[in-house]
């Protein structure tokens, strides 16, 4: 089925949104997530995880997923004249389940206990006097997003990941684990990195204010990256194996990050001062939160906070 109304400009819109949405939520979510952890402690953390993700996960699967059948059978019955066809047998998935879209909210758990079980691993091997692994780790980020380098360096193993897709239609970048339980290659990489990135700056005292220094060489990487894999897609939209594939996933990786990054400290940069009203502080956290959320369209859960003002504010 296809819009009786197409319009490239909003198809190219949400092309180069897509490359970049979901990752930036997971960074936020990575964010938010070690500020909870540390508050609230690892029982703590899961109680609060159950009540606002697990449950919006069961309650809403069981709303969305029988009103996206009834709409897609009226549509295609509607397509055939009246008459529902008979449907082609899907082929068979390892732990195939239809989590629709809310996909993202199982993704988020199984990377939330993927996270802490990395995080009691460090905790219990990395002791030493100054936490040597940990702090390395820390001066890592940091040099990277001062020189900078993150964006180009992150995207190594997006590439890797998108390489290992047999067959795969350039438009859909990262390919949606909306069909099965199992965690998917190209999904697990781009998001979970995310999300550690997230988690990461959330720990280092001056990787926002470098993400914010550095907004404008972040954004205008995006965009330039952008547009290349635009004039690709329109050009040769399957993928097919030889230099091209391997070169359109890199630079869709650095395309990714230099919307997370740009994006992020564009906000920091430009819109820390909103307070509707509030005091200066509880309002500079609450833009924060409005800023991440709306970057995020529809999909963010997630908030992230950026600074020890709002910590102490309880936000």
């Amino acid at each position: 089925m296809s819009d009786n109304s197409p319009s490239q400009l909003l198809s190219d819109t949400a092309f180069v949104t897509h490359v970049f949405r979901m990752s930036l939520f997971f960074f936020i979510a990575g964010f938010v997530a070690r500020l909870m952890q540390r508050k609230l402690g690892t029982g703590g953390f899961w109680r609060n995880r159950a009540l606002r993700i697990g449950v919006p996960l069961l309650a809403g699967w069981v709303i969305l997923y029988p009103a996206i059948q009834y709409i897609w059978i009226a549509g295609i019955t509607k397509s055939f004249g009246g008459t529902l066809p008979p449907m082609p047998e899907m082929p068979k998935v390892a732990g195939a389940f239809p989590l629709t879209h809310l996909w993202f909210l199982y993704q988020l758990l199984l990377t939330y206990a993927a996270a802490l079980s990395v995080r009691a691993l460090v905790n219990r091997f990395d002791r030493a006097e100054g936490q040597k692994l940990r702090g390395g780790v820390d001066r890592l980020l940091s040099f990277s997003l001062r020189v900078p380098i993150a964006m180009f360096f992150l995207g190594v193993p997006m590439a890797v990941a998108l390489m290992t897709l047999p067959n795969w239609f350039y438009w859909t970048g990262i390919p949606t684990p909306d069909q099965t339980l199992i965690p998917q290659l190209p999904a697990t990489i781009a998001f979970g990195m995310a999300f550690v990135v997230g988690w990461l700056v959330q720990r280092s005292r001056d990787a926002l204010a470098l993400i914010e220094r550095r907004w404008a060489l972040h954004l205008s990487t995006g965009v330039v990256a952008s547009a290349w894999l635009l004039g690709v897609v329109h050009a040769t939209p399957m993928a097919q194996p030889g230099l091209l594939k391997g070169v359109y996933a890199y630079v869709f990786g650095v395309a990714l990050w230099g919307w997370v990054f740009g994006l992020t400290g564009l906000a920091l940069r430009y819109l820390s001062d909103y307070n509707v009203g509030l005091p200066r502080k509880s309002g500079r956290c609450l833009s924060y939160a409005a800023i991440a959320a709306a970057a995020c369209f529809s999909n963010c859960t997630g908030l992230r906070y950026p600074s020890d003002e709002c910590r102490r504010e309880g936000l």
